[in-house]
């Protein structure tokens, strides 16, 4: 799989829920997961490689305790909010160069399927849950173009229509 960049329309279209888990699916997991790790990226969502479904794959320390691990989510959704709002850094792979300073949360509640269409809830800290949060605003149509100002976003834009 190919990671697609902005402007790339597909990635600001809300991307559909996964009915059932499917052999398909775990393949569509599986090369999200494989193409995340190949960028050194330590998240990826569906809808960054051109799939329309609500598909997230992180690679994080899940519980701030120094153990990282590579995991999907299937139509992950935040059921609350926690900890202190934090301003930090984010990237993205598919807006390459381009680094947006957000306010997230420290600590955030998620439930999602897993890989296995069993239905998992757990709270994240920290870095993971910022890449967590970052992950499922894919789903929704969001990229890290919004929270840059509007020059930024004017100068990569067009940056990327000089490389067409």
């Amino acid at each position: 799989m190919e990671i697609i960049k902005e402007p790339d329309p597909r990635l600001r279209a809300v991307a559909e829920p996964v009915e059932e888990i499917t052999a398909e699916v775990g393949g569509i997991i599986d090369e999200i997961v494989f193409t995340m790790k190949d960028a050194d990226g330590v998240g990826l969502a569906a809808p960054q490689v051109g799939v329309g479904l609500r598909i997230i794959a992180v690679h994080v320390d899940p519980d701030a305790d120094g153990v990282f691990q590579t995991f999907a989510m299937v139509n992950p959704e935040i059921l609350t909010f926690g900890g202190n709002a934090l301003w930090g850094d984010e990237g993205c792979l598919s807006v390459p160069g381009v680094v947006a300073k957000r306010q997230r949360a420290s600590e955030v509640e998620v439930r999602c399927l897993d890989r296995a269409g069993t239905e998992v809830t757990f709270t994240a800290k920290g870095h993971a849950a910022r890449v967590i949060q970052h992950e499922i605003d894919h789903p929704n149509g969001i990229t890290i173009l919004k929270a840059i100002s509007p020059a930024k976003r004017k100068q990569y834009l067009r940056r990327q229509k000089k490389r067409r």
